[in-house]
């Protein structure tokens, strides 16, 4: 992770910054999906949602078809490594896109438990 940062042009403490921001997302990752397993109610929720991100909006289009196509729900973002503010929105858009998901999943709980 520290390497792959750091080539693409992030500075020593932007590292520091988001090495644990990047591996605390990985580790909410595998709560929801260890989550996903006890409750199947919510598992295609979680499981079906991505984002992709890739520098060239026409990748982007063309994998985010492939998955729609499975009937997974895709959030789509250009992002190019070397531009600070596509970094910068990639990173509050997931966040956003995570936040939402939680959203969805409490009222789904507040819904089952009255």
């Amino acid at each position: 992770m520290i390497p792959m940062l750091l080539c693409g042009g992030f500075k020593p403490y932007g590292v520091i910054l988001l090495c644990p921001i990047f591996f605390s997302l990985a580790h909410l990752n595998h709560f929801m999906e260890i989550y996903a397993k006890q409750n199947n109610r919510i598992k295609k929720d979680i499981s079906a949602s991505v984002v992709i991100s890739s520098r060239k909006q026409q990748n982007v289009e063309e994998a985010a078809e492939k998955l729609r196509a499975k009937g997974i729900e895709v959030l789509t973002l250009v992002c190019h490594v070397s531009n600070n503010q596509q970094r910068k929105d990639l990173i509050q858009k997931t966040a956003q896109k995570i936040q939402s998901l939680f959203e969805e999943q409490q009222s789904h709980t507040a819904e089952s438990t009255d």
